[in-house]
């Protein structure tokens, strides 16, 4: 597939992009672990930083475009499609102070991702209540 030449200098352009925090994590057995249970503990890593392009969607657009309602909104992000893998896995992304649901979580089918043309990828998420 051809690269959009245009549309990845901009993602490349600090003006016209917004810094996204994803945050992973790794699961570990605490003192009291019990394997029937098999309840483990998420520790938190240091953030991966990606440059994308951010818009807030409205409410009223996601009822009317079928992502599925949620009254506190949500975003489209824009950026490279090498970053898939970090949205599939991470359990956390935050967006200027405010967090938003991942695919890990249980509200996780809020959350979408598209492959587009010119090695693209967009994802919505929509914030945590």
């Amino acid at each position: 597939m051809k690269n959009l030449h245009d549309v990845t200098d901009i993602l490349k352009d600090s003006e016209f992009t917004t810094k996204v925090y994803v945050y992973f994590s790794t699961q570990a057995a605490g003192d009291d672990y019990d394997p029937y249970e098999d309840r483990k503990v998420d520790t938190p890593l240091n953030p991966k930083v990606i440059k994308a392009r951010v818009h807030q969607i409205s409410s009223e657009a996601l009822v009317y475009r079928q992502y599925g309602l949620a009254q506190q909104g949500a975003v489209e992000i824009l950026c490279q499609d090498r970053y898939y893998n970090y949205f599939t896995l991470c359990t956390k992304v935050v967006i200027e102070d405010v967090e938003y649901q991942v695919f890990k979580t249980p509200g996780g089918n809020k959350a979408m991702i598209q492959k587009r043309a010119g090695n693209l990828l967009r994802v919505v998420l929509s914030r945590n209540g």
